[in-house]
C-alpha cells in the first residue's frame, strides 16, 4: 500500500461548500491554512513561517457533517490521504496539496465545542475516492499553495482573543518547548472556484 497520509492543523479560510456530482455522490469541499511557528534565537522570539494551504474534500456523511459544523475561521485537524494535484499549462505549471479526509475535527487548543452523535455510526471513509472516473470529471482543482485573490489570511497576536482582547488561556511557548503549528486566523472574504457541479439540495 503507497498511500501517503498526513495529520495537519489549520484555518479554514471560507465556509465549506456542500457539492453534488453528476453522480449524485455528495462532497464538501474546504481550503486550509497552516502557519508554523519557530523560535528564533537571535530574536529572542517566536516568529511565524510560510503560510502553507491546503484544499480538502471529504465525502458522503463526513461532507455533510464538515458542512454543517465547520466555519471560516475556525481551527481544525484533517487526517486523510494526501495527494499532489498538476494543473495549469506548460507556460504556468502549477501544483496543489489536497487530502481527502477521513477525518476531520475542531482543535480544542483554541476554545471549546459541544458534539451531537449522529443517528447512526459513520465509518471513517477510507476508500480512495480520487479514482472514481465521475468523479474527476466533476473536480477542477481546488486552489494553489498561494492566497487566492479575495483570500487573505491576518495573523493574530500571540495572547488576543478572536475580538482582540486579553486571552489567558493561551501563552505563547517558553524557549526549549517545542513550537505549535496551530494559530488563530482571521480571514477576509470567502474564496472563489471552479467548479461546475450542482449544488446539494
Amino acid at each position: 500500500m503507497n498511500d501517503s497520509y498526513m495529520t495537519i492543523a489549520g484555518n479554514v479560510t471560507a465556509d465549506p461548500i456542500l457539492r453534488e456530482g453528476s453522480n449524485g455522490a455528495r462532497f464538501a469541499t474546504f481550503r486550509l491554512a497552516s502557519t508554523p511557528r519557530r523560535f528564533d534565537a537571535r530574536a529572542n522570539a517566536w516568529v511565524d513561517g510560510t503560510t502553507n494551504y491546503f484544499s480538502v474534500i471529504a465525502f458522503n456523511t463526513l461532507a455533510r457533517h464538515v458542512a454543517d459544523s465547520v466555519k471560516k475561521g475556525e481551527p481544525v485537524v484533517v487526517h486523510g490521504r494526501m495527494r499532489i494535484a498538476t494543473w495549469g499549462d506548460a507556460n504556468a505549471p502549477a501544483t496543489t496539496v489536497e487530502i481527502q479526509a477521513s477525518l476531520v475535527g475542531h482543535n480544542l487548543a483554541f476554545g471549546t465545542t459541544s458534539f451531537e452523535k449522529a443517528a447512526r455510526p459513520v465509518r471513517p471513509d477510507w476508500d480512495d475516492r480520487y479514482n472514481d472516473p465521475q468523479l474527476q470529471g466533476d473536480l477542477s482543482n481546488l486552489g494553489t499553495d498561494q492566497p487566492r485573490e479575495g483570500e487573505v489570511i491576518e495573523k493574530q497576536r500571540a495572547g488576543t482573543g478572536a475580538d482582540g482582547s486579553a486571552d489567558p488561556t493561551w501563552a505563547e511557548p517558553t524557549p526549549g518547548q517545542p513550537a505549535s503549528d496551530w494559530r488563530s486566523l482571521s480571514v477576509a472574504d470567502a474564496e472563489t472556484d471552479d467548479y461546475v457541479v450542482r449544488e446539494a439540495g
